[in-house]
């Protein structure tokens, strides 16, 4: 029996590229290729190794800015349409939600925003990301502030930027059963008549109970939150972009 009848019996049988038709192809390679292949074998690698991709689980980045949030102490979504209401459920859906049982164990999710601020006196100013896309900020699950900031006296429209990278632990059935954790930092631009012309904050480091089912009442999602120490006008911050992306 003939090499190709055997390969048209292995295909006919539902093996495509069986044995012998293996064979046959790796005889036929270009001495380079049956090289790297026989290189393979003997270290025990088979195959392409696994390879992930960043995605973009939601829409693209916000094409104008966030309307400023300001003349409030109390914790504040960075995004928003007003100077210090709730975000809407909409903007949420859009910009911080996380479909449904995608966040699966062993994903990663990564949120990177910039913007500017600006002051009066010198307030301190607080930094939480918490899991849920939930408008009622409480609702969501806090995943570790960052620690408390004091600023520089009359900043205004200095630059900020953040990343904070998100990891799902576990992600069983139910809405109070997924684990995840995260870590993350903050960096605010300093006045160039100070010593200093950068400060980082972290963010982070708090494992978390979270729902990755959608089936909560947080939902599923990354926010960003900051709380000024006083109410003013003056104490501002303006997302100008932000971007919620997968990296597996």
């Amino acid at each position: 029996m003939l090499v190709d009848e055997i390969i048209e019996r292995e295909i006919a049988a539902g093996v495509p590229f069986g044995p012998v038709h293996r064979h046959w192809l790796f005889r036929r390679a270009p001495e380079k290729v049956r090289r790297n292949l026989e290189r393979a074998r003997a270290s025990g690698i088979y195959g392409m190794p696994r390879q992930g991709f960043a995605a973009m689980d939601l829409n693209d980045v916000n094409t104008a800015a966030f309307n400023a949030r300001n003349t409030s102490a109390s914790e504040l979504n960075i995004l928003g349409v007003d100077i210090n209401g709730t975000c809407p459920q909409a903007v949420l859906n859009q910009y911080c939600a996380i479909p449904a049982n995608d966040a699966r164990a062993g994903k990663v999710y990564q949120v990177e925003a910039g913007g500017i601020y600006s002051n009066t006196g010198t307030p301190t100013i607080i930094w939480t990301p918490r899991w849920g896309s939930s408008p009622t900020v409480a609702t969501n699950i806090t995943l570790g502030a960052s620690g408390t900031f004091t600023t520089i006296t009359s900043t205004t429209n200095l630059p900020w930027y953040v990343v904070f990278t998100m990891v799902i632990r576990t992600a069983p059935p139910g809405a109070t059963l997924g684990t995840g954790y995260g870590t993350g930092t903050v960096s605010l631009g300093i006045p160039v008549t100070s010593s200093q012309f950068m400060s980082e904050l972290y963010m982070g480091a708090t494992a978390a109970t979270i729902d990755t089912t959608g089936q909560g009442t947080a939902g599923c999602g990354l926010t960003l939150n900051t709380t000024w120490s006083a109410s003013s006008a003056s104490n501002t911050l303006t997302t100008q972009w932000w971007i919620l992306r997968s990296l597996n």
